[in-house]
């Protein structure tokens, strides 16, 4: 646990920036789970974007904390960040909209 919290403390993002970073991503994976579990009871087509879009959110924290790791590929993070965020807000489009 002292390690996780040297590293929170040593980012240049900051210790906040990176507890709620953090905190986002564990809440998408429970969403994710939930989504799963939901699907797999029910069989409802609109819950597999919702999956793809939670594990997307969950894809992009990874990316920005990859940042943190790796400050020199801060460029080609922040292309697979936006990239992640479009496909997230597609699979969120096509779970409201498309009637499976």
């Amino acid at each position: 646990m002292a390690g996780l919290l040297d590293f929170l403390q040593l980012s240049h993002h900051g210790f906040w920036w990176e507890l709620f970073s953090l905190a986002s991503a564990g809440l998408a994976i429970a969403l994710l789970v939930v989504a799963i579990v939901a699907y797999r009871r029910h069989r409802l087509r609109r819950l597999l974007p919702l999956s793809i879009a939670f594990s997307l959110f969950a894809v992009k924290v990874g990316l920005l904390h990859l940042d943190s790791i790796y400050p020199m590929l801060q460029a080609e993070l922040a292309i697979s960040s936006v990239a992640a965020e479009f496909g997230m807000l597609s699979m969120i489009f096509l779970a409201m909209v498309k009637k499976w």
